[in-house]
């Protein structure tokens, strides 16, 4: 299990593809990982049905993540070279406000 906190790199928007079960919606986006000053981390994340609609429903672009997931492999093509990359495969997500956000009002 991989947790990562980190800020949405592109715009959240989920795309339908086709798979051998059928249509599904998918999103895939880019996180920034902060690793101290000046230093970042890059991270693929794809989500599929629910949830990736959940991101696409509560996020947008640079918002702050939670996510918890697996990390997986996958085979990147360029120029006919192959090369071995990676992604986080997201089983959960969680809102994170920081300091200078609205937070949703608190029920009496």
């Amino acid at each position: 299990m991989i947790i990562e906190l980190g800020k949405l790199l592109n715009e959240v928007k989920t795309q339908t593809v086709t798979t051998e079960k059928g249509d599904k919606l998918v999103l895939n986006n880019r996180i920034s990982i902060y690793q101290g000053k000046d230093r970042s981390t890059f991270v693929d994340i794809t989500a599929w049905g629910g949830l990736a609609e959940h991101i696409e429903r509560h996020f947008k672009q640079y918002d702050e993540i939670y996510i918890e997931g697996v990390l997986k492999n996958k085979t990147i093509t360029v120029d006919d070279k192959t090369f071995q990359g990676y992604f986080i495969l997201v089983n959960n997500v969680r809102v994170v406000f920081g300091k200078n956000e609205n937070r949703p009002e608190k029920e009496a």
